[in-house]
């Protein structure tokens, strides 16, 4: 497998971030393929693949700066209301529970970030085939997939889940490369392989796209950012996808999760920090060969300072997770009677996207863009031409452009 190298990275001070320009727009791309898809085992593209994702530098920016910023406004006009949309895994009502796990890690920088990480399979078998108990080719976590594409001539990889029945979430350096200002700077030959596991067929085929939607903040290189193109508001892709050779759509086959914003399912916990309880879905390229999905459980932190947001968590995952989804709430909801409750903001959704990590192995901390209101996109709702809200802020506003111009993918 390939060695990972990443770049040094030059740290902004934490009182010089841009300003973020007051409109934006989301930049469209029509998908590119320059040949036909080869026929490549998985493991043969894990194994050449390049894993992406931006690093922080520890010494310059030390995890113990995380330490203060984690707080939402109170409850009142000043605090953007959290929402989020309905999903559609598949799963029976009637479906066992997934089995909950607490945290037995963390990594080795303080303050200490702890995390639960596993590869999404059963550890022995069982006596039963049911969905249920099945792991990654079963929902919810089918709507999790492996993503590969061109960047010239060198083959990325990253991951993604399904949020419509055509839409695909992933991040934006997956995509594009922050602040080309071209067309040459999007990525090429994207393939999508849900619940990809080990070195087999993908269960449910290869999906290709058929638009990539950036915003232009992000496109121009303006976006607010802690350094340049790391840890920045809007590193978040949506990717159209193609129907395959039965007009399907890949929601349509596989699920899709719902999405949430402005801190949807987040609560004002210890010691006054805004935290939630986040599953990470993805394929580390340095786990498991990067052909098996890994899921980590962690407590995510809102980290705000000047116009920055991101969400915060503990976790191993290494460069090919980038673009994985940050759910809250994952997992199918068993059957209660009083006096259970599912408590409040209940509804399973992807709140976040992993967006980077740090060069210093071992630190295990990673960051994703904060959904929802930021300086960039300020709008508490984001409507499609059919009138349909899609959401606040940067996630709202690129699902609603997309599904403007592609509607019956929504």
């Amino acid at each position: 497998m390939r060695a990972q190298t990443f770049p040094l990275l030059l740290l902004l001070s934490l009182a010089a971030f841009p300003n973020g320009a007051s409109a934006q727009q989301a930049i469209a791309h029509k998908s590119v393929y320059t040949a036909d898809l080869p026929k490549q085992l998985p493991a043969d593209l894990a194994s050449s693949a390049r894993p992406v994702m931006p690093r922080l530098n520890a010494k310059e920016f030390p995890q113990s700066l995380f330490l203060r910023h984690n707080a939402l406004p109170s409850d009142g006009p000043t605090r953007p209301a959290p929402g989020t949309t309905a999903g559609d895994d598949g799963t029976p009502a009637n479906a066992q529970p997934s089995l909950n796990r607490v945290p037995n890690a963390y990594g080795n920088m303080s303050p200490f970030a702890p995390y639960t990480m596993s590869r999404v399979s059963a550890s022995a078998l069982g006596v039963t085939n049911l969905a249920s108990q099945v792991g990654v080719t079963s929902a919810p976590w089918r709507a999790t997939g492996a993503l590969y594409f061109k960047v010239g001539s060198a083959t990325g990889a990253c991951s993604a889940s399904m949020i419509r029945p055509g839409i695909l979430v992933t991040a934006a350096h997956c995509v594009y490369d922050f602040g080309a200002k071209s067309n040459a700077g999007f990525h090429t030959n994207f393939r999508f392989y849900p619940a990809l596991y080990a070195n087999r067929a993908p269960p449910y085929g290869i999906w290709t796209a058929t638009a990539e939607y950036i915003s232009s903040s992000y496109y121009n290189g303006t976006d607010t950012c802690l350094s340049t193109g790391v840890f920045c508001n809007n590193d978040i892709a949506i990717i159209v996808m193609a129907r395959n050779a039965k007009k399907l759509l890949p929601g349509r086959v596989v699920g899709w999760y719902g999405y949430g914003w402005n801190g949807y399912s987040f609560a004002t916990s210890f010691g006054g920090e805004t935290l939630a309880s986040i599953t990470q879905l993805g394929y580390p390229v340095a786990f498991d060969k990067g052909y098996a999905m890994e899921r980590n459980n962690g407590i995510g932190a809102y980290f705000t300072t000047g116009n920055l947001k991101n969400t915060l968590m503990g976790s191993p995952m290494t460069g090919g997770s980038s673009g994985g989804p940050w759910l809250v709430n994952f997992g199918t909801v068993p059957a209660m009677v009083s006096p259970a409750t599912t408590g409040s903001s209940p509804a399973m959704s992807v709140i976040g996207v992993t967006s980077w990590g740090y060069t210093t192995p071992g630190s295990e901390l990673v960051g994703a863009s904060w959904f929802g209101e930021n300086v960039e996109f300020p709008k508490a709702a984001y409507l499609d031409s059919h009138k349909v809200n899609r959401g606040s802020g940067n996630i709202g506003f690129l699902i609603a452009q997309a599904c403007t111009a592609y509607y019956d993918h929504c």
